[in-house]
């Protein structure tokens, strides 16, 4: 009898497993814009922690791309969506090139050589607000898409040690049947952000780092 309980049990925890199915297009837009959750699971936990902060980091530096080119445009007057580059273009000839660049450290910081207008003003205290937050940002985010290619090889081994790891927490047969269905979902939503993160984490370190790059580049003395 108990081993046909067990057997019983344990089928029940492979058809929860095989449940899961591929991560398909639907989830990984779904869990890419959602929160790491924990499990209760020691080991897991641990990765999760992890990936969580690094979420919540490329999260952060992801808006901050998009506030400062709407801060930009906005202090310049011009559409929402127009490219950083191209607002920077702008801000150059509002300013009849009176703008120079210098370097504070690592951080490039414009300052007028002359009169300019109010606007332009405000577009200048809007790139230097936005070099100083990317460079922080960037420098925040250093190795953390090899950590996270790392944390995502470990969360995608999880759902075949699901069952051990519960154990080795105290989990009985009984919280097998009641709390495997939920950790197993929330077992491929953090996956699924988890296999994100290596890209986003370049993507907005490239964008952020090619902004800093063009700011240098558009208001040197060379041009």
């Amino acid at each position: 009898m108990v081993s046909f309980r067990r057997m019983t049990v344990w089928g029940a925890v492979m058809a929860c497993l095989w449940a899961l199915g591929p991560l398909d297009s639907a989830w990984a837009k779904k869990g890419a814009s959602q929160e790491v959750e924990l499990t209760d699971i020691k080991s897991f936990d641990k990765v999760f922690r992890s990936a969580r902060e690094i979420d919540r980091k490329v999260t952060s530096a992801e808006k901050e791309v998009d506030r400062s080119q709407k801060n930009l445009n906005k202090a310049l007057g011009i559409k929402n969506d127009e490219p950083i580059s191209k607002a920077l273009a702008q801000l150059n000839r509002r300013a009849d090139r009176k703008i120079t660049v210098v370097m504070d450290g690592s951080v490039p910081k414009l300052k007028a050589t002359d009169a300019v207008p109010k606007n332009v003003e405000d577009g200048i205290d809007a790139v230097n607000k936005m070099t100083r937050g990317f460079v922080g940002s960037i420098a925040d985010l250093s190795g953390a898409a090899d950590e996270s290619k790392t944390l995502k090889k470990r969360a995608e081994a999880m759902p075949g040690n699901l069952k051990d790891e519960m154990k080795k927490d105290g989990a009985g047969w009984l919280d097998l049947i009641l709390k495997l269905p939920k950790t197993a979902k929330t077992l491929t939503h953090n996956t699924v952000i988890i296999a994100s993160l290596p890209g986003r984490s370049t993507r907005v370190v490239k964008d952020m780092t090619g902004v800093v790059s063009a700011v240098k580049s558009e208001f040197s003395s060379g041009r």
